[in-house]
């Protein structure tokens, strides 16, 4: 997007990830609070709807310097095919409206703000204090490498341990906790009558830390989730983080390729260590860690 490359950029990126920090910080005072709000707009959830305006305009804003600087590549005949792959793919759907298409880039920007970091530095965090299994996730990263550096779609299809890695991770330090439903007609759930209409907030994650389903749950194992050991014997919907069908996180491919590509990437040209106590998670909204994730990067000499 060019953040970085300016002052004004950073400016702007800073701004972003502030308001962004507010939503969420805003939204859990709200969920534990009185629901006032309901009845009047409380100081909160007026400052939750000027962050939210804020990250709004921005985003479209974004897309308009995107269509517009699209528009001029075709105009000059300066359009490449490595430029512009997404929006193009986009532009060129025909389920795809404007709406839509403003959505999809707001809920990346808000979405990938507060997620993908937070997945990354659990990763960071999991592979330095478990240096065996550093180890296998590098040696693989090395192979998946081009010798320019890139990783090439065969190589993203091709990987076993890291995708591993990064699995255990989700189980042990998830970032969303709940599933959250509208009950569409009246239920019995469990002996419990739940009429039509109820939000329903579902957690499976104390699933994915019971002895009884998982063997060792507090222990990092990615080799639980490899189809040649005992990753056969996990239901395979035991763990789903970005959930399925058609409310699966729209950003989920985006993600993966992100996070295998840093992992690769920083696990090639660094070995990691952890020198401070256990990091815990603290809820708000997502789960985050409870302290910095100081991570030490040392660099390889291969």
């Amino acid at each position: 997007m060019g953040y970085f490359e300016t002052e004004k950029g950073i400016e702007e990126s800073s701004k972003i990830i502030s308001a962004n920090s507010d939503v969420f910080d805003l939204t859990t005072r709200l969920y534990f609070s009185l629901p006032i709000y309901r009845i009047m707009p409380t100081p909160s959830l007026r400052k939750l709807y000027e962050c939210e305006d804020f990250i709004n305009e921005e985003a479209c804003r974004m897309l308009d310097v995107a269509l517009t600087n699209y528009e001029k590549a075709i105009e000059t005949g300066t359009l490449t095919e490595d430029r512009f792959l997404f929006l193009t793919h986009m532009l060129q759907s025909e389920h795809v409206s404007d709406k839509d298409l403003r959505t999809l880039i707001l809920s990346i920007l808000m979405d990938t703000l507060s997620t993908t970091s937070q997945i990354l530095l659990n990763n960071l965090y999991n592979l330095a204090r478990n240096p065996k299994e550093q180890e296998l996730a590098a040696e693989e990263a090395k192979s998946l490498l081009s010798a320019s550096g890139e990783l090439t779609p065969e190589a993203f299809n091709s990987s076993i341990y890291i995708k591993a890695c990064l699995k255990e991770s989700f189980r042990l330090m998830p970032v969303g906790l709940e599933i959250l439903r509208l009950s569409p007609c009246n239920l019995a759930i469990g002996g419990y009558q739940v009429p039509q209409g109820t939000y329903l907030c579902l957690n499976n994650y104390i699933h994915c830390l019971n002895p009884a389903v998982i063997p060792e749950p507090e222990s990092y194992v990615p080799e639980r989730w490899l189809r040649d050991s005992s990753g056969d014997k996990i239901h395979p919907y035991l763990f789903t983080p970005f959930s399925l069908g058609t409310r699966m996180c729209v950003g989920r491919r985006f993600a993966e390729q992100e996070l295998l590509l840093m992992l690769c990437k920083i696990l090639s040209r660094y070995r990691l260590e952890w020198h401070y106590g256990e990091v815990h998670q603290r809820f708000r909204m997502l789960l985050v860690p409870d302290q910095e994730v100081r991570v030490k990067f040392i660099r390889r000499k291969n």
